[in-house]
């Protein structure tokens, strides 16, 4: 007898509404198929961005030009 029989003879001794909950529990349990995974440098691979340097200093300078420092 393997393991799906011994469980199958216990769950057959219980009332009918813990094996409804058993049902439910497994169909949760059950692998579903999952997406496809994309690597992260795969997700923008086809955009071919094209940024330099100092095109980031600048981004930069932008973002952090109106937040207040401490030591001044």
């Amino acid at each position: 007898m393997d393991i799906g029989d011994l469980i199958a003879a216990k769950v057959k001794s219980w009332p009918m509404r813990k094996q409804r909950l058993l049902a439910r529990i497994v169909e949760e349990l059950d692998p579903v198929e999952t997406m496809e995974r994309v690597p992260v440098r795969g997700i923008w691979a086809d955009l071919s961005p094209d940024i330099s340097d100092d095109e980031i200093a600048e981004m930069r300078r932008e973002m952090w030009g109106a937040f207040p420092r401490e030591d001044t």
